[in-house]
């Protein structure tokens, strides 16, 4: 993601959390949150600063009640219509999607999402039910073949 010391990611990480807990500050930070959590990259980033990104996201989804049944549509859907698609970056790209769902799931408070559970199992079910799952899409839902 970006370049610098661990000591100013971390404070910068802690900056933002304690934003993230102002109600009133979310058009501050949401834009440039949702683009690192969008980022290709986000998984990669440093073990010891995921509690930190755990509850920033998990604020975030708290007050933007619409990202999440944004995520979830995001999960099932084709990404283009286009006969010429990768069928190998759709598969990543859904793949890294459900990393995502993975993440707000965890993040939140214990049965946070349980009035989403039906959703989120119909599209998990959809993306396993399809001709084509690949192997990058069944290790992040845990399924055996």
């Amino acid at each position: 993601m970006y370049n610098c010391d661990m000591n100013t990611e971390r404070q910068a990480l802690e900056v933002l959390i304690g934003l993230s807990r102002t109600t009133y500050t979310l058009k501050l930070w949401k834009a440039i949150i949702l683009d690192i959590f969008n980022d290709p990259g986000f998984f990669s980033m440093k073990p010891e600063l995921r509690p930190m990104w755990r509850s920033i996201v998990a604020s975030l989804m708290d007050q933007d009640r619409e990202r999440f049944p944004e995520l979830l549509a995001r999960i099932g859907a084709p990404l283009s219509g286009n006969f010429f698609t990768n069928k190998e970056q759709e598969a990543a790209t859904k793949a890294t999607n459900i990393r995502r769902l993975s993440l707000l799931l965890f993040a939140a408070e214990t049965n946070h999402y349980l009035i989403q559970l039906p959703h989120i199992q119909e599209r998990l079910v959809e993306i396993l039910r399809s001709p084509s799952v690949y192997p990058a899409i069944n290790a992040e839902v845990g399924a055996r073949q």
